[in-house]
């Protein structure tokens, strides 16, 4: 994906051995809970939303489920945990 080739671990002064990126279903509360528990992230880079106008257009619903309930649950999240930084990708 382009923003994995943008998101170096290096410039969040984290060592590559220690990076890990995971493609995760945001919506998928249950599961993200487990991914939380299981891994104890640090850092979160929050790169999930639909972008394309045309599909935000044709389906505002999953819109705002995926890019804002998505965007709160790993809010969420990270305030429950021992999380030291949250970003969003912006293109």
């Amino acid at each position: 994906a382009r923003w994995k080739a943008q998101v170096c671990p290096e410039t969040m002064g984290i060592r590559p051995e220690y990076a890990k990126f995971v493609t995760q279903h945001i919506r998928d509360i249950a599961a993200m809970r487990r991914w939380f528990a299981r891994e104890k992230p640090q850092i979160v880079f929050h790169a999930a939303a639909l972008k394309h106008l045309s599909l935000l257009e044709r389906h505002p619903s999953e819109a705002v489920k995926t890019n804002v309930v998505g965007t709160q649950l790993l809010l969420e999240l990270a305030l429950a945990s021992d999380l030291r930084n949250f970003g969003e990708d912006h293109p």
